[in-house]
């Protein structure tokens, strides 16, 4: 059995006649926890996209778990946009009765768990909660799925920064060991201690994957590192 989770080859996006995306490659083992890491608009959301089966690719192929992505892989990823995705006028409560009846591989003992240790009540509705509470929330919804890959795009960029970390560490206790998290961010420094591996992305390019180790070695931090490669760019 492979312990290759996500392989993506020769992956590329065009989109009126702009390319957003040329000739990705990188592989994902299963339990890692990957940073794709990049300024806006350098193509880390495009490329969540294709993985979660948002997008097509003009060119190249994705593999989860050693078979060609399909809709049957969409039942083991889950992908929590940088958007609001909750209902404004639902209660917590009714939004997690709503996954549990959708989703076969959602707990909502672990929902309701998760919000405990962010004191979220479940009875509040959506539109009483701030930004912040609300990216909470869908993290709290996205974590009680008990899937293969997790995918965040910009998942503390509404915290505030005390309660980084805490979100952070729940994030990696509730996900499965051999489950696999793909956190998009340009944070570099809050997400630098709980990474495995840093793929760095500039202008729709892959321009590095290293691991944290490697990079701890050189003497060099997370930024400083991206920096470096930037410089080299022209």
């Amino acid at each position: 059995m492979s312990d290759t989770l996500l392989l993506v080859k020769n992956l590329s996006k065009t989109k009126n006649n702009i390319e957003i995306l040329k000739d990705i490659n990188f592989s994902i083992d299963k339990g890692q926890v990957v940073g794709l890491l990049g300024a806006n608009g350098s193509g880390k959301t495009s490329l969540l996209k294709l993985i979660a089966l948002l997008n097509r690719p003009s060119e190249g192929s994705i593999e989860f778990d050693s078979k060609p992505l399909s809709i049957e892989s969409k039942n083991e990823m889950v992908f929590l946009p940088d958007l609001d995705v909750l209902d404004a006028k639902s209660k917590i409560s009714s939004i997690i009765s709503f996954y549990e009846g959708v989703f076969y591989n959602f707990k909502k003992d672990i929902a309701l768990e998760i919000l405990d240790s962010l004191k979220i009540k479940s009875n509040a509705y959506i539109n009483r909660c701030s930004k912040g509470t609300r990216e909470k929330i869908a993290l709290a919804l996205t974590m009680a799925r008990q899937v293969k890959l997790y995918m965040f795009d910009e998942p503390i960029v509404g915290i505030d920064p005390v309660a980084r970390d805490l979100v952070l560490g729940i994030i990696l206790k509730y996900k499965k060991q051999d489950s696999s998290l793909i956190i998009s961010t340009h944070l570099l420094n809050e997400v630098e201690a709980i990474l495995d591996t840093a793929l760095f992305m500039y202008e729709g390019r892959l321009i590095a994957n290293k691991k944290l180790n490697d990079i701890k070695e050189s003497g060099l931090s997370l930024e400083a590192s991206f920096k470096e490669l930037i410089l080299t760019q022209g």
